[in-house]
């Protein structure tokens, strides 16, 4: 960066700059969902199956173990 600026509000934040980074991470943020989003996806699928049947399944394990 260039000291003493030619003017602007003086704090030497370059707006212009800031936005191409927040795009940049936006993108790369973005690319990144698009390739995890079947994991995301299959996550959450089992995740509330594994909440929606929890009683259902514990009560099975709870028949299995008392067989043996």
């Amino acid at each position: 960066m260039s000291s003493g600026g030619t003017g602007g509000s003086g704090t030497g934040f370059d707006i212009g700059a800031a936005l191409n980074a927040i795009g940049q991470w936006f993108a790369a943020f973005l690319q990144t969902l698009t390739q995890y989003a079947p994991v995301i996806m299959a996550v959450s699928v089992v995740g509330y199956l594994v909440l929606r049947y929890a009683k259902v399944v514990r009560q099975s394990i709870g028949q299995l173990l008392a067989l043996f």
